[in-house]
């Protein structure tokens, strides 16, 4: 009898144990989950059972995982509050966000990445992608329109860094591009081999604490400025190379305020009515000379503000 009582006790031990480890299990996160137009929000979000929407998966993808999508559809609105990757290239992930954002980024300290998507705002979405907190971000083979507010609004409140790459911003109600830090915070952008156009405002704007690198760009059509940096009380610094802003509403290129600075290499400004807008309260251009203007229908240049390098 002795005998059976041990083994009995060790028996309760046990299921006792699987019980409290049932709920764990149940709740574990996946490191890969998958979306597909067809799929459901009850299910795991595996390969062979997926979720329907961004906002199903992501609270079953661990920290640092990724969001793959199975089928070209509308994957919804989502904020993301932590490391990780929604990657769509086997598959455009849509993102039909009327009347909201359509990706919030307040990830503080997170690393993001959004490959291949298509987020449409209707013309009443918020903004495309609305960045608060993260480390970095990176957009990549994306299309960004339609929304009330900018395409991507990076608004970091802590130091943080953007990259976007290969992606068409347009038709947005304000600005292609907006990079305003809040609290002291500094916001670094770099585009390359982008599209913006038709934007009501500005192609890409940079405030206070902000500087970009924009390479192999196009620029054209907006309703203001192709690209304007704009200092109020800090520094405001964009640094452009092979890039062509054109067809433009007020002008090209804008750098104003005393901490303003553009740099410019291999760019060219046409078809605006300035190319480069007369700089506003002590902003600066550096020219590295090798730029091409013409057929701006007011001034092609900014007289006696470019200052020559090298």
């Amino acid at each position: 009898m002795l005998t059976f009582r041990r083994i009995g006790s060790c028996a309760l031990a046990a299921g006792l144990l699987a019980l409290l480890a049932a709920p764990q299990l149940a709740s574990a996160q996946a490191t890969r989950t998958w979306v597909s137009g067809v799929g459901d929000d009850a299910n795991p979000c595996s390969r062979t059972a997926p979720c329907k929407t961004f906002a199903g998966a992501i609270s079953k993808t661990a920290v640092n995982g990724e969001i793959n999508c199975l089928d070209p559809a509308g994957f919804g609105a989502v904020t993301i509050t932590k490391s990780m990757v929604i990657d769509c290239r086997s598959s455009i992930g849509g993102v039909l966000n009327a009347g909201v954002s359509g990706i919030i980024v307040n990830a503080a300290g997170g690393q993001v990445v959004l490959r291949a998507l298509d987020i449409n705002g209707t013309g009443s979405g918020v903004a495309g992608i609305r960045i608060l907190a993260a480390a970095s971000v990176q957009v990549d083979d994306s299309t960004i329109r339609g929304n009330t507010g900018s395409g991507i609004e990076f608004l970091p409140s802590a130091n943080s860094q953007l990259t976007v790459t290969r992606t068409l911003i347009r038709d947005n109600a304000q600005h292609g591009i907006v990079v305003t830090p809040t609290g002291g915070a500094s916001a670094s952008v770099a585009v390359f081999d982008s599209t913006l156009v038709s934007n009501v405002l500005t192609g890409i704007v940079v405030n206070d604490n902000g500087f970009a690198a924009v390479t192999n760009t196009i620029v054209s059509g907006n309703g203001t400025h192709g690209i304007a940096a704009r200092a109020t009380s800090s520094y405001a610094r964009i640094s452009l190379d092979r890039v062509t802003s054109s067809s433009n509403g007020t002008s090209g290129v804008l750098s104003s305020g005393p901490g303003g600075a553009v740099y410019l290499s291999n760019v060219l400004t046409t078809g605006n009515p300035y190319g480069l807008y007369p700089p506003i309260g002590g902003a600066s251009y550096y020219s590295f000379g090798n730029n091409r203007t013409g057929g701006n229908t007011t001034s092609d240049t900014a007289t006696n503000t470019v200052i020559p390098q090298y």
